[in-house]
């Protein structure tokens, strides 16, 4: 979507090897779907990218708006060992931070060189939901109330040498929805009289999340190499709601009427690191594979929750 059609040579879409298959030459049956996008020799440098802007006035919004706008920046910049790609947006009119096309319009790629053959490209690999972890998942978005968004994210893949590739991404993001809901209601009951309920529910929900991932391919010969990998991801979610209920007879008497006023805060922070040795000896099918993992997860939650009731005779 990003590049220009007459930088492309050619593409390949086929269904990969998983890693381990293609180092052990032994195929375990796994395969994800893979698009290998490759430029033309004398467009495989360059800085390319889209802006984009919008705003207007809304009576609509809370009293603290001033109208709504989005704004989007893609940058994507290569060359012959090295991809970087940054993203930023804003916006408080319900929509995704960040699409799926952002994510995988550049990204993975390495620009070629070291273990991708030195051919200047890119490599998308689609998986399947759930697949590849939440990295990408739930990336803004909405329906409901009065939502803003805001995200950045940067992307940087080089190849050092023919025998060591670096992969790596940050990513941020804060959502703020704000929902104001009215409700009047009158039930009429069989014997011709009736009562009303007047309902309010005001509520804010805030999430913001880092997300960091990093992993070094290091070639030691033909037959050995190592990986180290790592991710991590930390998340705050604050959330309060004021609610109120008041009910009236037939001669809009107060008979009754709640309060609720509940608030709630979420800390989480998660880090998986792993580091792969991997062997293959002469013949085929045997090889050694060493791994070493560390996991590191906290999760902090507390709520508040306070209810008043009355009832009127």
């Amino acid at each position: 979507k990003n590049l220009p059609a007459d930088a492309i040579d050619k593409i390949q879409i086929f269904d990969k090897l998983s890693d381990q298959a293609e180092f052990s030459g032994v195929d375990d049956g796994n395969r994800e779907k893979t698009i290998n996008i490759s430029l033309r020799e004398d467009r495989r440098r360059g800085v390319f990218g889209t802006v984009s802007a919008g705003g207007g006035a809304a009576p609509d919004l809370p009293s603290s708006e001033v109208g709504r706008y989005e704004g989007k920046v893609n940058i994507n910049r290569f060359s012959q060992n090295q991809q970087m790609t940054i993203l930023a947006s804003a916006n408080n009119v319900n929509q995704e931070a960040f699409s799926r096309d952002d994510y995988t319009g550049f990204t993975g790629g390495g620009g070629g060189g070291g273990s991708r053959g030195g051919g200047g490209g890119a490599m998308v690999v689609i998986r399947q939901a759930g697949a590849g972890g939440g990295g990408q998942s739930g990336i803004g978005g909405g329906s409901t109330g009065f939502g803003k968004a805001y995200s950045g994210g940067l992307n940087f893949n080089r190849s050092f040498s023919k025998n060591t590739d670096l992969q790596s991404s940050y990513s941020y993001l804060l959502q703020d929805r704000i929902t104001d809901q009215t409700s009047n209601k009158e039930s009429f009951l069989n014997n011709s009289e009736s009562f009303f309920t007047d309902s309010e529910n005001n509520s804010n929900r805030i999430n913001s999340r880092h997300m960091f991932n990093f992993r070094l391919d290091q070639k030691l010969d033909t037959a050995q190499n190592i990986r180290l990998s790592a991710s991590a991801t930390f998340s705050d979610a604050d959330y309060t709601q004021l609610s109120s209920t008041i009910n009236k007879d037939n001669e809009k008497t107060l008979s009754s009427e709640s309060y609720r006023d509940n608030t709630s805060n979420g800390k989480n922070f998660s880090m998986n690191s792993n580091l792969l040795y991997r062997k293959r000896f002469g013949k085929p099918g045997r090889n050694l594979s060493a791994n070493l993992s560390l996991v590191v997860g906290d999760d902090d939650s507390d709520g508040y929750n306070n209810s008043f009731n009355n009832y009127y005779t």
